[in-house]
């Protein structure tokens, strides 16, 4: 469940829950902190407060403090409305800036180009915004002659060459804008391991093949959130 724009939360296989600040934190909750925070995100917090009182058959002040300690400590923003809707004139320029990248070349100097400015757009503009973007980039109508597999071999080797030592999210997302530049369809997934506690991201085509990332690498983690 999205509990604000860059904040999941999401339940372990028992009871507990994680909560991923895609911003770069992670929590790990008990299974009473998960029904809060749904119900904070559900109903809002003045009757997740009552309904909690009357479940446990506590005072409501009692909850309403352990559930203001609770979210002092985690991300700013749960149970508050998800941000300002997509489609507004900064997003169109994001998106117009990043199709003007399909320009580069050689082949070589595009997904270097493009691995530049993913590190660029989640450093200034967070998870949710970055993935809003790259995602309404379009899928050519046009090929440009490569396979799935020299469009994975592309970006790894791209990536593992460049100085910058490029993170698994920006090779998903230079992943997702070079399958579709080659006329691909292509998402980008978001997966959980529980234990340990970690994330990973990775594009996949529609029809199942990973790209810029190792298959067997992403099977570790269970998929939570898929962004088209």
């Amino acid at each position: 469940m999205r509990l604000a724009p860059d904040v999941l939360l999401v339940q372990a296989p028992d009871g507990s829950g994680r909560l991923l600040d895609l911003g770069g934190s992670f929590y790990a909750l008990d299974p009473i902190a998960v029904e809060l925070l749904w119900d904070v995100a559900r109903r809002g917090r003045p009757e997740t407060v009552r309904a909690a009182a009357r479940r446990y058959g506590v005072p409501e002040q009692r909850v309403a403090a352990d559930l203001d300690e609770l979210l002092a400590v985690l991300p700013s923003g749960i149970g508050t409305a998800e941000g300002p809707p997509g489609g507004g004139r900064g997003d169109r320029l994001a998106v117009a800036a990043l199709l003007l990248l399909s320009r580069v070349r050689p082949a070589r100097a595009r997904v270097w180009t493009r691995l530049a400015a993913a590190r660029i757009c989640f450093a200034t503009a967070g998870w949710s915004r970055t993935l809003r973007w790259w995602t309404a980039l379009p899928v050519s109508p046009r090929t440009d002659g490569r396979t799935p597999a020299e469009v994975d071999l592309r970006v790894r080797r791209t990536a593992t060459g460049s100085v910058l030592g490029h993170t698994c999210k920006e090779r998903a997302v230079v992943g997702l804008a070079e399958a579709r530049y080659a006329g691909l369809g292509a998402a980008v997934v978001l997966g959980i391991s529980f234990y340990p506690l970690a994330t990973h991201s990775w594009c996949v085509l529609d029809d199942g093949i990973v790209l810029g990332d190792l298959a067997d690498v992403c099977a570790a983690f269970e998929p939570v959130a898929v962004h088209r």
